[in-house]
């Protein structure tokens, strides 16, 4: 199955290609023949599709970004309260991490490049897009009462994503700090799911909602 409307097979075969060599060889060290390789195409057939390397680098940002942004918009429009809604993202974050493993080791990449850089300002673009519905949807549960009003969204954020991150690039540190190397591959990441999940929720639920007053406070 597509995660974008906008690519082809053909382009998602050598946006995933590109993303997993990318990944691991590192973007410098990765050239459009070592991805007309591995992707068992003429190096012609890349630059006609993406133009250059610098590009296609956007075209995976694109790719991996844009259905978040359309999961976001259908979020924000449910009939759903604040917290329920935040909760459906973090759910969100969690799986496309366990999930798209080598996207999430590229972007620490990306966020290491010159900030003059193109796919660095296009990157930027486009977490700021999703940052902005975030926001909205932080900024309607403080309307309504429910969570903190001086909750800093960007420390929030940086939590979130950098708990969810180091976790999942360091899965095979925590499955044998956890003695779990006899589990399966899809039963340990079932487990780091709940785990993170389970975490995570907590530390919302500390973050953002306002807490009662204890019983002798209240008036």
């Amino acid at each position: 199955m597509s995660e974008s409307k906008f690519y082809n097979e053909k382009q998602i075969h050598l946006i995933e290609t590109a993303e997993r060599l990318f990944a691991v060889q590192g973007y410098a060290g990765t050239s459009i023949r070592d991805i007309a390789r591995e992707g068992s195409v003429n190096s012609a057939m890349i630059y006609h599709y993406f133009g250059s390397k610098e590009l296609l680098m956007e075209a995976i940002l694109e790719y991996r970004t844009s259905n978040v942004a359309r999961f976001l918009d259908q979020v924000l429009n449910q009939e759903l309260t604040p917290s329920e809604k935040i909760s459906q993202l973090v759910e969100l974050y969690i799986d496309r991490a366990t999930t798209h493993k080598y996207y999430y080791a590229l972007l620490i990449q990306v966020q290491l490049l010159s900030r003059d850089s193109k796919i660095t300002q296009y990157f930027n673009t486009l977490r700021e897009r999703n940052f902005r519905l975030l926001q909205t949807i932080v900024r309607a549960g403080q309307k309504k009462g429910v969570f903190q009003p001086d909750v800093d969204l960007t420390l929030l954020i940086s939590t979130l994503a950098g708990t969810i991150n180091h976790y999942v690039l360091n899965l095979n540190y925590f499955r044998s700090m956890h003695k779990s190397q006899e589990m399966t591959e899809e039963a340990y990441l079932v487990l780091v799911k709940k785990q993170l999940s389970t975490y995570l929720g907590s530390l919302l639920d500390k973050t953002l909602l306002v807490q009662p007053l204890p019983s002798e406070d209240r008036s």
